[in-house]
């Protein structure tokens, strides 16, 4: 079952016809050597005695898509350790990555160590080479280091647009519909399926839309271990709407009134990234739950996997002797 739903999983189907499902449970059975059954019979069973499967008509579909990721998953954690690492990193590297992210979230949990020593190691070298690289400028400006690691976790892996409040986009909530269509529209925003819109205050009347667009892994890798309370994570705010704050000329430079959409991004000639702006900027955005990368987090991690790495298990062994 566990290589059945690896399968599966990887070509991205749920459902099939007979001779489909009983050409991946052949294929599946191949990478068991010690799995002696008849197919048909199997099929029967999965169908009957433990219904992981429905039939109806001519069709066979996982009873629920969540027992196909958690033996994928399982599949992944127990029966390929010398391919482990191998399979996270290509479904890291996939365009599809989105399409795996609940099995990740399982593997995650069955195999924290290695899911540790080869996902979180990259996300973490990941950012912290984007971290040590950017925002230059910003220490040549006086703008105190740790302002800077807020902002460079905000952004990292993915773009934030702060949206004016207008007519058509009051009463819009959060993920709501209407307000993607009218971003479609109006903004030509791409990729909107996997974007995270955030609502304004109740009011509607000056508060602003922050749209969060993932553009790498890393970025989805933040939220998946933000949902577990991995230490890796800065705690987040424990918000569901954002007031507009104190009003003001920088209020408005941050789309409030302003007639254009704010890009936070590290263009050192951007109106929002002089030295007086900066902070109330990150501030602003740090209000919404944004999944952060906490710097000193992803130094010790990086150091404890490579340190692991070295020595492997030879000093628990040979200490025992």
């Amino acid at each position: 079952m566990r290589a059945l739903g690896y399968l599966t999983v990887t070509l991205g189907e749920v459902q099939y016809s007979k001779d489909e499902i009983l050409r991946h449970i052949g294929e599946a059975q191949s990478h068991c050597s010690n799995a002696v059954f008849n197919q048909s019979d199997f099929l029967h069973d999965l169908c009957h005695a433990v219904p992981l499967l429905v039939h109806e008509g001519d069709q066979y579909r996982w009873s629920h898509k969540s027992l196909q990721e958690y033996f994928a998953a399982q599949f992944i954690c127990i029966d390929t350790k010398g391919s482990q690492a191998a399979i996270l990193e290509k479904m890291y590297a996939s365009r599809s990555l989105h399409r795996f992210y609940n099995v990740l979230d399982l593997c995650y949990d069955i195999d924290y160590k290695t899911f540790r020593s080869v996902l979180l190691y990259q996300v973490a070298g990941e950012f912290l080479s984007y971290a040590r690289r950017g925002y230059r400028w910003a220490r040549e400006r006086g703008i105190p280091i740790e302002e800077i690691r807020r902002r460079q976790a905000l952004t990292f892996g993915r773009t934030i647009m702060i949206y004016p409040m207008r007519q058509d986009y009051r009463a819009v909530g959060l993920l709501d519909a209407r307000a993607i269509e009218v971003l479609k529209k109006r903004e030509r925003v791409r990729k909107v399926d996997e974007l995270v819109l955030l609502s304004e205050g109740p009011d509607g009347e000056r508060g602003a839309f922050i749209l969060v667009m993932p553009e790498k892994p890393a970025a989805l890798i933040c939220e998946l271990i933000a949902d577990k309370g991995d230490r890796l994570i800065t705690p987040r705010p424990v918000v569901s709407n954002v007031s507009a704050g104190p009003r003001g000329r920088d209020d408005e430079l941050l789309a409030k009134r302003h007639r254009k959409p704010t890009l936070i991004h590290e263009n050192p000639s951007s109106p929002i990234n002089t030295r007086r702006r900066f902070v109330k900027a990150t501030d602003y955005v740090s209000r919404f739950p944004i999944a952060c990368l906490d710097f000193d987090q992803c130094v010790e991690l990086r150091q404890a996997v490579e340190a692991s790495n070295s020595n492997g298990d030879a000093d628990f062994l040979l200490g025992r002797l």
